[in-house]
């Protein structure tokens, strides 16, 4: 097997160890899930998983960029100008389309791995400062209202409101109306936030 060849069939092995770990991450959390049923879902031995990943802390380290970037990718694709409160806070919205159950329990998993572990409180960190840049600088995500581009803090206080959603898992349709007017004013009212 030729160098370049090696190297396809090397990442191909460890993007198929995180998509494994995902299953099983997503259905036992991190730490509930065993060495022996990594191995089980992804169909590779001891050996091959720990070839490429030296422990399950580096595994969790890579399934969490992963996530963290499959999210960011998400909002991008699915966040847009005439995007509103409501459809961030309605599951059955077409904003969730495509964002199922096991990557809700992922990112859930991500949030609370990084109250604990700082490298996970890193990766996620890095990765909203990159969705916040782009966002910024996304010509085609304008506040409906005022036509203007969502500033940082606009932007910050949006992550934070659909990353409390997912942490939440809502599917508690019982929505309080006044405090849904609030947040739409605090988020898409054309004065900066401080």
């Amino acid at each position: 097997m030729d160098q370049g060849t090696n190297q396809q069939h090397n990442c191909t092995r460890k993007q198929q160890i995180i998509e494994a770990a995902k299953v099983c991450f997503s259905e036992h959390g991190f730490h509930g899930c065993s060495m022996a049923e990594l191995f089980s879902q992804s169909g590779y031995g001891a050996g091959q998983l720990y070839r490429d990943f030296h422990s399950k802390e580096a595994l969790i380290n890579e399934v969490v960029k992963s996530v963290a970037t499959e999210w960011r990718a998400f909002l991008f694709r699915q966040l847009r100008s005439d995007t509103t409160l409501s459809d961030l806070l309605n599951i059955d919205s077409a904003f969730w389309s495509g964002w199922s159950q096991r990557e809700h329990s992922l990112l859930l998993e991500s949030y609370s791995e990084a109250s604990r572990n700082e490298q996970v409180r890193k990766i996620l960190t890095d990765e909203e400062e990159q969705t916040i840049n782009s966002l910024a600088g996304n010509s085609e995500i304008l506040n409906s209202e005022t036509q203007q581009p969502f500033s940082r803090a606009q932007i910050r206080l949006l992550l934070t409101i659909i990353d409390g959603f997912i942490c939440r898992v809502v599917y508690d349709q019982q929505l309080n109306e006044n405090e849904l007017l609030r947040l739409n004013a605090l988020i898409f009212d054309s004065q900066p936030i401080a």
